[in-house]
């Protein structure tokens, strides 16, 4: 069993620095404390990272905005050294890519499909 396996969900939290991020929003004004008790109370609820991950992408969009739940997704969801170290790069993200996360997929998953189809209509010189 891995070493993340075996901490406990608010453990596996704060150590993927969600909980710091989280009270940096409220100390910024950029999210409130309901939001924060709420996101607790899902905390409390999930039996494990993925489970809060789940409730996060169906409540979180619904109590802030689009950088502020991006900006505490990539936590659970991108690998370190990849995520937005600040807010305003997530907000950069946002600007750039949208709010939708799975649109930003599904763009990316067409782009690969016409490159993937590109390669294969390409003469072969073999």
């Amino acid at each position: 069993m891995s070493e993340q396996a075996q901490r406990t969900l608010p453990e596996q939290l704060d150590y993927l620095e969600f909980t710091d991020r989280t009270e940096e929003l409220v100390k910024a004004g950029r999210l409130d404390r309901e939001a924060v008790r709420t996101l607790a109370a899902m905390a409390d609820e999930s039996r494990s990272q993925e489970e809060f991950l789940a409730r996060l992408r169906t409540g979180g969009p619904r109590m802030m905005g689009a950088t502020e739940y991006r900006y505490l997704v990539t936590t659970l969801v991108t690998p370190e050294g990849q995520r937005p170290d600040t807010w305003e790069e997530s907000a950069v993200y946002v600007r750039a890519f949208g709010a939708d996360p799975y649109a930003t997929l599904t763009i990316e998953r067409q782009q690969q499909m016409e490159q993937d189809r590109q390669l294969l209509a390409a003469p072969s010189y073999s």
